[in-house]
């Protein structure tokens, strides 16, 4: 998960709340978020080996979920191991 500021969040993919079905959604923006999330998801998959469910979130809804355990997806190479 990447955590992005609100204001960056809206700059690049909208207001969240016009996300909710029964309004706009899936509008414009959405589907350029969930491109962007698949996108990173493949490569990412590709890449580590390992299947990744990539996405990016604002910090209004991230905040929700700050108690919740995560998992480090970044290896750590050490000479000899």
């Amino acid at each position: 998960m990447c955590i992005l500021d609100d204001l960056t969040f809206r700059r690049l993919y909208g207001k969240f709340d016009d996300w909710r079905i029964g309004k706009v959604w899936p509008n414009e923006t959405w589907l350029r978020w969930a491109r962007d999330c698949a996108k990173v998801s493949e490569h990412t998959s590709i890449d580590s080996g390992w299947r990744v469910d990539f996405r990016t979130q604002h910090e209004k809804i991230a905040m929700q979920y700050r108690e919740e355990s995560r998992m480090r997806l970044s290896v750590e190479i050490i000479p000899g191991r």
